[in-house]
Formats: C-alpha cells, structure tokens, sequence
C-alpha cells in the first residue's frame, strides 16, 4: 500500500476494532441482563427461607 494510505487504513483499523469491542458489550450486556431472570427469584427464595427459618428457630 502507498505510504499516503496508512493514514487511512489506520483509522479503518481503529473503526473495525471498535465496532467489535461495541459487539462484545453487547453480547456481555445481554449476559447479564439475562442472568438477573436466574439470580433475583433465587436471592428472593432465599431470604423467604431464611426468614421462614428465623421463625422457626424462635418458636421451638
């Protein structure tokens, strides 16, 4: 390539990159939205239980 399309093929480069850092967030972000389905009702089953076993364990 000629010398005067460095320049060029540089901020191309830098285009691309960013384009697939941009894809990889958003697959990261779908991850993790996805992941709080499975983490907040166990969080929430947990804490009923633990209550549920506070009671228990002041009434025995």
């Amino acid at each position: 390539m000629p010398v005067a399309a460095h320049d060029v093929l540089h901020d191309l480069e830098s285009i691309c990159e960013e384009r697939r850092q941009l894809g990889v967030q958003v697959r990261l972000h779908h991850w993790l939205h996805g992941w709080l389905f499975v983490h907040i009702p166990l969080s929430m089953g947990f804490l009923v239980l633990t209550a549920i076993h506070a009671v228990m364990s002041l009434r025995y």
